[in-house]
């Protein structure tokens, strides 16, 4: 249902989502997709699909107090930062569309402005570099090394105040929680 939405006002990708494998991005935390639009005239901006195979996103990611849902985040800041804002100066940021449980539960559209994500790796730092997959416009995969925000101790709390700042929003009449 979400997908049609999606497909109607030009925002989502093309993608397959049966045939996926939830360690597709190569990243720590599974991640089936990150795949990215075309710009469609507006080139400071970009609109991109994030799924991830997880039915629940509030359980802890490495056994501490990050929870899938606050590591998926890191990771658009991480992506929006290192591929889009970094290399293309006066970018202004990305439109997630987030789905969780393999794509069948529409998270909400989260946007991470430039401004955002420098913030987070200047607040933050940076930690390791973790090989990522991104597709544009379903071609690929682009293996990319990306710095992975340096999120451990005191920051944790920090960090999760930030991302209780982001507020998913509905995309049409696609809202957070909707299921396909």
């Amino acid at each position: 249902m979400f997908r049609t939405a999606l497909k109607s006002i030009a925002l989502a990708t093309v993608t397959t989502l049966a045939t996926l494998t939830p360690t597709i991005a190569g990243t720590a935390v599974p991640i089936n997709r990150i795949d990215f639009a075309g710009a469609g005239g507006n080139f400071n901006q970009r609109y991109g699909t994030f799924v991830v195979p997880d039915s629940d996103t509030t359980v802890s990611a490495y056994g501490g107090k990050l929870t899938l849902y606050d590591v998926h985040i890191a990771k658009m800041i991480e992506v929006t930062q290192y591929r889009w804002c970094i290399p293309r100066k006066g970018y202004k940021g990305v439109y997630f569309n987030y789905e969780a449980d393999n794509g069948k539960v529409f998270m909400g559209q989260i946007y991470i402005s430039c401004q955002l994500a420098a913030r987070a790796f200047s607040e933050f730092g940076a930690g390791r570099a973790e090989q990522t997959a991104i597709y544009d416009r379903g071609n690929g995969p682009e293996m990319i090394r990306i710095p992975v925000l340096d999120l451990n101790g005191s920051k944790i709390g920090t960090f999760q105040t930030l991302v209780n700042g982001l507020k998913p929003t509905c995309v049409g009449k696609v809202c957070p929680g909707d299921r396909q």
